[in-house]
């Protein structure tokens, strides 16, 4: 829409300039707005969420040093892509942008609800590149492979004897309701 507005701003002889460039500079505010609350952290929090344990911060670090580098360079070249291209420049920017939607929807897996032991095992079970059709790697919840492998995992490593069979069994169903509700935190019935 930016690219549109500033092209017709700078047809020459073109009687709504002015209205034209109010509206990009605030279609401009809208898309800083609109990018700092959905998109700007992902460089900073993707990477240590999608690093196993030994490189988490090996990919903070380079998430971070890239989104500087590129920020750097957009500043850099942007006032020199305006002044030989003028409104054509930000068609490199639609491109851009346009393209990081079927990025993200191919190849990035949520993590939203996952704990980081599940994004680990999610990328050690050899999971092919592209996530968008494993319902495992998109669900919004917590799938319900990854709560079974925690319970018996703490089954397995738990060094105290329940004395009540029924209060545990309550205990795992009270697990299983909660995370089928929005995520296990702990808290839920106390046994």
């Amino acid at each position: 829409m930016i690219t549109i507005l500033i092209r017709y701003n700078e047809l020459p002889g073109y009687s709504g300039s002015k209205q034209v460039a109010s509206a990009s500079i605030a279609f401009f505010f809208l898309y800083y707005i609109f990018f700092g609350i959905g998109w700007q952290g992902v460089p900073w929090l993707y990477p240590t969420e999608i690093n196993s344990l030994a490189y988490r911060t090996k990919g903070a670090a380079l998430g971070t040093a890239s989104n500087w580098a590129f920020n750097f360079m957009v500043v850099e070249i942007t006032p020199i892509g305006i002044q030989s291209l003028q409104w054509k420049f930000y068609i490199i920017w639609t491109v851009f942008n346009a393209s990081f939607v079927p990025i993200v929807y191919l190849f990035y897996p949520e993590t939203a609800g996952r704990t980081l032991e599940d994004i680990d095992r999610f990328f050690r079970e050899d999971n092919k590149i592209i996530v968008c059709r494993d319902k495992d790697a998109v669900s919004e919840k917590r799938p319900r492979k990854y709560v079974e492998h925690e319970q018996n995992e703490v089954r397995r490593n738990s060094s105290v004897v329940a004395a009540d069979p029924e209060v545990v069994k309550k205990r795992l169903a009270s697990m299983a309701r909660a995370n089928e509700e929005g995520g296990w935190t702990g808290h839920e019935e106390k046994v």
